[in-house]
């Protein structure tokens, strides 16, 4: 009996040890949770940071990020430039350049960025439905679309009509938000639209556009990068495992992208205006990890 007893007796002794060790590594596990900041503005392009977060990447990495949305580039970008965030998981790389170029310091870290290609396209030249506009030599006199301060817009239909006409006489450009695409096609307000995806896929689905030329970006290069994500030089320098671990996290998310492309896709929703209609539709983005990138 009095053996009975002792056993019972070191059982609940062993258990209550496994109990505060349990909790103990628990506590232990959430105060090494490292904290990050993500600022991100509503566009598909942040697909990676979105995966990161939504698959559980960077919590494996035991970081415990917040992701803030803006609603412009500038915003972000200046809200990392004053201490604010440690990671933008989308602006248009000129952006990011500009900014690097008011100083001898370098300012960000790369993590990834979006490329336009003939196998991924994000750029289109849209017409309306039953346009007369047939071919780039069609376009001589009419008005094209751009977005409203996007020079890689411009300077990509320059480039690609250059050959075909007189560009600074022939040509009209018109500032066209990107909500409001759709509608300056379907009522002439501009005869060409040089459209990116998301909205690209919203003029097509809605019947209202074909697709004039496919990629006009790459008249200014191959491949050429469009929106990037990026740390802050100061996090990295501060935090570099931190950093790394985030790197880690992201990495993970473009690989999971390439190879799970339709269910990566339902991350947009959330974090951006589409459906789950049009999220499904729209043309998934082709990443460049940090790893890879070509100087």
């Amino acid at each position: 009996m009095k053996k009975q007893i002792m056993y019972g007796i070191l059982g609940i002794v062993l258990v209550m040890f496994i109990v505060v060790g349990c909790s103990t590594s628990q506590d232990t596990l959430v105060r090494e949770r490292e904290s990050v900041k993500i600022g991100y503005t509503p566009l598909v392009y942040g697909q990676p940071s979105f995966i990161a977060q939504e698959k559980g990447f960077f919590e494996e990495q035991g970081l415990e990020v917040e992701m803030i949305k803006f609603e412009s580039a500038t915003q972000v970008v200046n809200s990392m430039l004053a201490g604010d965030l440690d990671i933008v998981a989308i602006s248009p790389c000129i952006s990011a350049f500009a900014a690097e170029e008011k100083t001898s310091e370098g300012l960000f870290r790369i993590l990834y960025y979006n490329k336009d290609s003939l196998e991924h396209p994000i750029s289109f030249l849209l017409v309306k439905k039953g346009s007369e506009i047939k071919t780039l030599q069609d376009i001589k006199g009419k008005k094209v679309g751009t977005f409203p301060g996007n020079i890689l817009s411009r300077i990509s239909t320059k480039l690609l009509l250059k050959g075909l006409m007189d560009v600074e006489r022939d040509i009209t450009f018109v500032d066209v938000g990107p909500q409001i695409q759709a509608q300056a096609i379907e009522t002439g307000m501009v005869d060409v639209m040089f459209s990116l995806e998301p909205f690209a896929t919203i003029s097509l689905e809605q019947d209202i556009a074909d697709v004039l030329y496919t990629a006009p970006q790459l008249s200014i290069m191959d491949d050429i990068p469009g929106g990037c994500g990026f740390a802050s030089a100061k996090f990295v320098n501060e935090r570099p495992k931190t950093a790394e671990k985030a790197r880690i996290a992201l990495d993970k998310a473009v690989d999971y992208i390439r190879t799970n492309e339709l269910d990566a896709k339902k991350v947009f929703p959330k974090y951006t205006p589409l459906s789950e209609g049009l999220a499904a539709k729209v043309r998934q983005p082709e990443y460049v990890k940090s790893t890879e990138i070509s100087v």
